[in-house]
């Protein structure tokens, strides 16, 4: 029983003596502003309804933290798609602009290249494909692929341009353009 103790005790002295402490300047990476969420669900008509393709309008909030994990990301975004559903295929395509702001917590304000927050807008077009089985009143989706294509624009994409002609060794995004695309039950 006191082995165990012992055990945890030193395991929590070996976590408390790994903290970071940051004597130099802060690395901030500069990615692009849709960073993981350039992706989103492309709503598609079921084979048991009675019309077998729509027009999607909707409106969202996005709000989350940047590339750098401190870092506050928040925009609204309006989205377009257009969905057909066939017997085992359905497929949707559309596109989506928003704008927002981006808001720096990593780069304190005595280093170079300090920000308080920059606004920036997004544009870009969606595509998705899906086999599915009926299955009574449900279509069970089994396999898709979704693809993007994304382009920034504004303050924060001016911004990394900047940065990356000013240091070149400095870890920014270059590109205000962006594809992405996955596979499974979209």
């Amino acid at each position: 029983m006191n082995q165990s103790y012992l055990f945890f005790f030193f395991c929590f002295i070996a976590c408390s003596l790994t903290s970071c402490f940051v004597a130099g300047p802060v690395v901030s990476h500069n990615g692009p502003v849709l960073y993981d969420q350039d992706i989103t669900y492309q709503p598609k008509p079921l084979w048991s309804d009675t019309v077998h393709h729509a027009v999607y309008l909707s409106g969202s909030v996005i709000s989350g933290s940047g590339l750098n994990v401190n870092d506050e990301m928040s925009a609204g975004q309006f989205n377009l798609s257009l969905a057909y559903t066939l017997k085992n295929i359905s497929f949707a395509a559309g596109g989506f602009v928003g704008a927002g702001s981006y808001k720096n917590v990593t780069i304190p304000d005595s280093q170079a290249f300090y920000y308080h927050s920059k606004s920036f807008g997004i544009s870009g077009v969606r595509a998705s494909i899906n086999y599915y089985v009926h299955l009574g009143r449900a279509d069970l989706r089994l396999i898709g692929l979704e693809g993007v294509y994304s382009h920034e624009s504004g303050d924060y994409a001016d911004f990394r341009s900047m940065v990356l002609n000013r240091t070149p060794t400095t870890p920014v995004a270059p590109r205000a353009n962006a594809r992405a695309a996955g596979s499974g039950p979209t």
